[in-house]
């Protein structure tokens, strides 16, 4: 899995190489048993890395996990090599846990920012009243207002209409339109040689960036794509 910048710092200098040694030791296949709590496998996991998924044909690519979910602790009976699925399920908890730390901490900081302010803000006094104005003078003659210019609008050029879709890909690169069964499979595998992984593809640009294995992948990069049209948008054509 991608290792998040702030975490950088906590895993090792050598850990492609300790990573490496994991996923050898476990012949490149996932030796998840059970432990992501997803009950869509009995036994070991048999994902293998670079194959089709089970459930989804998606490619598998396969990752270290800690098991307390602590970097700096790499002793090997600590890892496990899991493919994306097994992990992201696994950290699923802990993910959890960290953000409602987070959103705590962050409360109870800016409730202590309003204690400060509190202690270093003059105290509050009443608004004074000021008398009332005097009443207007009776004009001498009535003046007829001023006529003033039309304000001017600017016309602005009318702009393409963008969509930008998250499709799956078949092994060819091209998109996958074929129905698929609960199980992720495709209904029809005469007619369908199985899915690669996803991509965004947008009605101006077509296909944009890498393969993502998963989809939530491809739908960052799908916003972030309709960010750059937003700051740029394209003038349409006729």
């Amino acid at each position: 899995m991608p290792i998040r910048p702030e975490n950088l710092s906590r895993y090792p200098s050598d850990w492609p190489a300790i990573s490496l040694s994991i996923k050898t030791r476990a012949a490149w296949r996932c030796e998840c048993e059970g432990e992501c709590g997803r009950a869509s496998h009995t036994g070991r996991c048999p994902n293998v890395h670079g194959q089709a998924a089970y459930g989804t044909g998606s490619r598998v690519v396969l990752t270290t996990a800690h098991l307390n979910h602590q970097p700096e602790d790499c002793d090997p009976g600590n890892l496990r090599a899991m493919c994306q699925g097994c992990h992201l399920h696994y950290d699923l908890g802990h993910h959890r846990v960290t953000a409602a730390a987070t959103r705590a901490a962050a409360i109870a900081a800016a409730g202590q920012l309003a204690l400060v302010a509190d202690d270093v803000l003059p105290p509050r006094t009443e608004p004074r009243r000021l008398p009332p104005p005097p009443p207007p003078r009776e004009p001498t003659r009535a003046r007829q207002p001023a006529l003033l210019p039309a304000p001017r609008t600017r016309k602005r050029g009318s702009m393409a209409r963008i969509s930008i879709k998250v499709l799956p890909e078949h092994e060819d690169g091209s998109p996958c339109e074929h129905p698929t069964a609960p199980t992720g499979l495709p209904r029809d595998p005469a007619s369908c040689s199985g899915r690669r992984g996803y991509r965004p593809h947008c009605s101006v640009c077509g296909a944009v960036g890498e393969l993502q294995g998963i989809r939530s992948n491809a739908d960052s990069a799908a916003r972030s794509h309709r960010e750059q049209h937003a700051t740029a948008p394209v003038p349409a054509t006729t």
